[in-house]
């Protein structure tokens, strides 16, 4: 594996990671405007 595709790989991972972050903070802000309501 050469120089240009290691970055290319460790960008796809970084991408997987973001959005795989950003479902985690979906979730939760959905669980605390759950909570809200509950209350």
């Amino acid at each position: 594996v050469d120089e240009k595709e290691m970055r290319e790989i460790e960008e796809v991972i970084r991408r997987e990671a973001r959005m795989r972050d950003i479902e985690e903070a979906k979730r939760e802000i959905r669980a605390r405007e759950n909570k809200r309501e509950s209350q």
